[in-house]
């Protein structure tokens, strides 16, 4: 039975942690190797509304398993007036650059009718800036981007680029589309990168490695994740499937896949996604082998490992009774 990764996260918060982003700094920034965007999503109703939970957190870590939460999470909060009408946060990603942590997330609010891309910074990772609003301008230079979904964010070291998923553009049911900017704020759309071909994309990752675009994404209609290269940023093919759901009882990716991400360390590429066994939401990790396919790592081990497996049984014992009563009520 292989586990996830290990996070904590304040009370407050479900903890069940989804939709990560990690950067990785070889020689340590504010203490840390590690450093993780994330919003807890269960995969079940919570009051009011779980997405109102869908909280951008901020999380360190120094093996890239065992992560610790800022003492200030999280780092932004919906007001009463959003909370009444069903706002929430969403689709957070970090970028590292000169020394400063950029933290990008969506709000959505007016019930999914408005979306608005914030980014704070941080020169610590504890001490976050105030909102900044990100424009996303078409090539007229008039008119605004209505939907942007998945923001993926990249300094190329003379530009930064964001590439997200739309189906507005054009009659494809979805593609990927990418802007550019020079603060980082300010970003004129430069059209469609990616057609949807058989992977339908909901929520991607780019990364800039060695001189090569890597393009992750999760295809809401399989379940699955799969990797995608580019040589210049605008034409992506593809490398690889990485990992499907499972449907087997003992792994916590048996029920669906998320949002993942990709992180270089130490010359390996690694994997963290997002995935839930129906019962409890979990970020995972998987990282390649030298035939260059990507395995699950079975990330906790000993009394930790013992821990995981008791509240997992747990929880599956708190269904099958749910399951028993539902039943008998439907009987009687």
């Amino acid at each position: 039975m292989k586990t996830p990764v290990d996070i904590h996260i304040p009370n407050l918060l479900p903890s069940h942690p989804w939709h990560p982003s990690v950067v990785y700094i070889a020689d340590g920034w504010s203490g840390h190797r590690y450093w993780m965007a994330q919003t807890p999503y269960p995969p079940f109703d919570v009051k009011p509304y779980k997405d109102r939970w869908e909280l951008p957190c901020i999380h360190y870590s120094d093996d890239g398993i065992h992560w610790e939460s800022i003492d200030v999470n999280p780092i932004d909060d919906l007001t009463e007036q959003q909370i009444v009408s069903h706002s929430y946060h969403s689709d957070p990603h970090l970028v590292m650059r000169d020394g400063v942590l950029y933290c990008y997330y969506r709000l959505m609010e007016d019930h999914d009718t408005k979306t608005t891309i914030l980014r704070k910074c941080s020169k610590d990772g504890i001490h976050w800036s105030e909102r900044e609003v990100i424009e996303v301008i078409g090539e007229d230079g008039i008119h605004k981007i209505p939907e942007v979904i998945s923001p993926a964010i990249i300094w190329t070291g003379e530009k930064w680029l964001l590439y997200f998923v739309d189906d507005t553009f054009t009659n494809l049911e979805r593609g990927i589309q990418m802007a550019e900017s020079e603060d980082g704020l300010h970003f004129v759309h430069k059209g469609l990168v990616w057609e949807q071909q058989e992977v339908k994309p909901w929520h991607i990752d780019v990364q800039l490695i060695d001189g090569l675009y890597y393009l992750l994404v999760h295809d809401v209609d399989n379940n699955s994740l799969w990797l995608y290269t580019s040589k210049n940023g605008l034409k992506f093919e593809k490398e690889q499937k990485i990992l499907s759901v499972s449907h087997k009882l003992l792994d916590f990716w048996s029920h669906k896949l998320y949002r993942a991400c990709l992180v270089e360390i130490e010359g390996k590429k690694n994997i963290y996604f997002s995935a839930n066994d129906g019962m409890a939401s979990y970020i995972g990790l998987t990282r390649q082998n030298r035939q260059g396919e990507f395995e699950i790592i079975d990330c906790l081990s000993g009394d930790e490992k013992v821990a995981f497996i008791i509240r997992f049984w747990w929880r599956r014992g708190i269904q099958f009774v749910q399951r028993v009563i539902h039943f008998i009520e439907k009987r009687i």
